[in-house]
């Protein structure tokens, strides 16, 4: 019985946590590749999760458990009517619509029915188990472990086992071939049930091995003080995972592999504190988590939070002791299974509270993405009190001796990559350990604790490292928009990244900055445009402030395609950019997401098309894959360039773009332009540019062709597809000084392959 009922919720956990990254993957192109896409399926996929644990409570307090069981039959064989689940194109946002509420709809006709049915697995077969005469069934909460380690598997499987191998279609036939034996085991843990079936009795107070929770050993009723604590216990974890989430993909690329990983830490968490023997104790946990908030709360006050690969395990470590400490506290408060439903529905309704607050109420209220700060400061008042102990006296110690060694290793690496209070990284540091060590005295009293965290927190929101005024500010699908000046610019933010600039000196305002250096790759290819094509026309994927429009020249007809109409908005803003005012040629903007509306142009039409779109720092990985490549080359006239913005800190894209030619049968070239010291006084930066034509002789009209380097395969990185994109191998690992000095690092950054990756700034 107990191995049936172990495999069912192994089997419905993994089914439940497959789905989503699944479903995410499939509807991401129809929706601009935005980071937002993920936190409104989670929301979404919460939601659900409530609805299933209320019919598990409802239906189990009003039916009875006999037609309860014929009630859960008939929705296990509803949900073949939606089997295999798929998105096809006609689901595609329409310009101007709201893109939440048009995937919330895509989702509940689509998704919605199966993953309600899955997701009522883990309350409803626990509750079966508890009402059976096994030796087990006064505790079974173990179960839910095995639930989560289920949910684990499906992850990782489908990060490593189902995406690099299957199509998303295989993978949804292979999902909904697995349900079908779920079925079969829900039936047969059903009958079990009804042939053993007993009212589950209060527990007489005798404790099994493991931790019991004092509310199982007296069978106590839970207060509204303690539900309301399961509450804010569920939601912090929640929201966590998807401001960690958010935090990433904003800068790195909305793909499975970072919906995953914090998704993974959750559950794990949860694994490790409902195992019948936890190999992490509470109380070891709870001393370690102010020695990891304090360091990012640090991070955030200079704002280096995002400064860097090497930043990324600190905020994963973050997220997971805290979820630790949350969930920690859940599992020793778990009442006795009379209440059980009731448990996991208060546990349901904090997660989808925490979805909630990060995919809807967030981008409402705040202008800025405050809320992963928020919540961390939350989980500083969460903070549980401890007596002192001999053993807190150790954790105490190895947390010094971490935070010493943790400190050290932040001091090596912003001295050498972020300069600070005018240049004096020694006294920034210096100011972080003073402060931390204040807010380390408030510990046993997380009320104090909790405000101090939340001030170091929130001081940055008070704080612009760049002597920058903002001007302009919006939030919305898309990610944060913002208009800055520093008295000679106006830039042009989305998220942490700058998306173009202008000189605010009338004589320079035709300078389109930071990334279209008239001598730098843009300039080599519009250059020659003009004479010898004076009638061209051109397309530009993505139109920031609309500096492009500074190399327009009379007689040529520009398009644009933007998908966010803030963009547009901004670029046509003649207070902050004249660039499209001032445009000689004949231009007009699409909205829509460009692998959509470029479709519809007619083909063969553009002798020029310029990828130069981004979400924050990343180029949304679905118009650089092999889908977008044919739609381009189906536009391109004959004898037409295409052109790539790959610049960016995180990602080598040059080998993706390499294996998209050579798939394609096309010739690349690439140019990592290292300005000179001339080009930044006047504030153009460092790029990287692709160029891709039919033929060689196509490229021949680019000037400077000795400064173009042949853009070469890398065949094992495979070829990127709406199915498959390999992130980890596109990585731009750290590099440390260290490895110059033992001859590791590469000595000319050129964009030929892994061991020579260029690093844009």
């Amino acid at each position: 019985m107990l191995l049936l009922f172990s495999i069912s919720l192994f089997l419905s956990a993994q089914l439940l946590f497959i789905i989503q990254p699944l479903f995410g993957k499939m509807v991401l192109p129809l929706l601009g590749g935005s980071p937002a896409v993920w936190n409104t399926c989670m929301a979404f996929f919460q939601a659900l999760l409530l609805l299933g644990y209320a019919y598990t409570h409802y239906t189990t307090k009003w039916l009875g458990i006999g037609r309860q069981f014929f009630l859960h039959l008939i929705l296990l064989f509803s949900v073949l009517f939606f089997l295999p689940v798929k998105v096809t194109a006609e689901w595609a946002v329409a310009s101007g619509s709201q893109p939440v509420w048009h995937l919330i709809k895509m989702l509940t006709i689509l998704v919605g029915l199966p993953f309600f049915v899955v997701s009522t697995s883990a309350p409803l077969l626990q509750k079966w188990f508890a009402g059976t005469a096994h030796g087990r069934a006064q505790d079974p909460y173990f179960l839910y472990s095995a639930s989560n380690a289920g949910s684990l598997v499906g992850l990782l499987g489908y990060l490593f086992a189902g995406e690099p191998y299957f199509s998303l279609a295989q993978l949804s036939w292979i999902w909904s071939g697995s349900f079908g034996l779920l079925m079969v085991l829900v039936i047969l843990c059903g009958l079990v049930m009804r042939r053993t079936y007993r009212n589950p009795a209060v527990p007489d107070g005798e404790k099994g091995k493991g931790i019991i929770s004092p509310l199982i050993s007296k069978g106590t009723s839970p207060s509204i003080t303690i539900k309301l604590k399961w509450l804010l216990w569920s939601f912090c974890p929640s929201s966590l995972m998807l401001g960690v989430t958010s935090f990433i993909t904003t800068d790195i690329a909305a793909v499975p592999l970072f919906w995953v990983i914090p998704l993974t830490l959750y559950l794990l968490s949860f694994i490790i504190v409902f195992a019948r023997r936890p190999i992490i104790r509470l109380d070891q946990v709870i001393g370690i988590q102010p020695f990891l908030l304090l360091p990012l709360s640090c991070l955030f006050l200079w704002n280096l939070s995002g400064e860097g690969l090497w930043v990324l395990p600190l905020h994963f470590l973050t997220f997971f002791i805290i979820a630790l400490v949350c969930h920690g506290q859940l599992a020793e408060s778990r009442p006795s299974t009379a209440y059980l439903t009731e448990f996991y529905l208060w546990m349901a309704v904090g997660g989808v509270l925490g979805g909630v607050f990060n995919a809807f109420v967030a981008p409402l209220v705040f202008q800025q993405m405050t809320e992963y700060a928020l919540v961390l400061a939350l989980a500083a008042f969460l903070h549980p009190r401890q007596t002192p102990s001999p053993q807190n006296n150790k954790t105490r110690w190895l947390a010094y001796l971490f935070i010493g060694l943790l400190g050290i290793a932040l001091l090596y690496l912003v001295i050498g990559k972020v300069v600070l209070l005018y240049n004096q990284p020694g006294l920034s540091l210096v100011i972080s350990v003073f402060l931390s060590l204040i807010c380390y005295r408030f510990i046993p009293r997380p009320v104090l604790f909790g405000l101090a965290v939340t001030s170091l927190l929130l001081a940055n929101l008070l704080y612009s490292p760049q002597g920058m005024k903002v001007l302009f500010t919006e939030r919305n699908f898309f990610g944060l928009l913002q208009v800055k000046s520093d008295g000679a610019y106006y830039y042009f933010f989305h998220g942490t990244t700058v998306h173009g600039g202008q000189s605010v000196d009338p004589k320079r305002n035709k300078d389109a900055v930071p990334y279209y250096s008239p001598s730098g790759p843009v300039g080599q290819v519009f250059k020659p445009l003009s004479p010898k094509k004076p009638a061209s026309r051109v397309a530009i994927i993505g139109l920031g402030a609309g500096g492009l429009a500074s190399y327009a020249s009379p007689g040529q007809s520009w398009t644009f395609y933007e998908i966010d109409p803030t963009v547009v908005r901004i670029a046509t803003n003649q207070n902050f950019f004249t660039f499209l005012k001032d445009c000689p040629a004949h231009w007009n903007v699409v909205l829509g997401d460009a692998r959509l509306t470029l479709a519809k142009a007619p083909d063969y039409y553009y002798d020029l098309i310029v990828l130069d779109a981004f979400n924050s720092d990343a180029v949304p990985i679905h118009l650089i894959n092999r889908e977008a490549l044919k739609i381009y080359l189906r536009k391109l006239a004959p004898g037409g360039i295409l052109v790539f913005n790959i610049c960016n800190r995180f990602l080598e894209l040059g080998p993706v773009l390499g294996n998209l030619a050579y798939d394609a049968g096309m010739v690349g070239r690439a140019q990592f332009h290292s300005v000179s010291t001339e080009e930044q006084n006047r504030y153009y930066g460092d790029t990287y540019w692709v160029i891709m034509a039919r033929k060689a002789e196509d490229l021949d009209m680019v000037s400077d062709q000795e400064r173009w380097l042949t853009l070469s395969p890398q065949l094992e990185m495979g070829i990127w597809n709406d199915n498959y994109s390999n992130i980890l191998s596109a990585f731009i690992w750290p590099e440390w000084d260290f490895l110059k000095k033992i001859g590791l690092q590469r000595k000319n950054p050129v964009p030929t392959g892994k061991k020579n990756r260029p690093f844009p700034l």
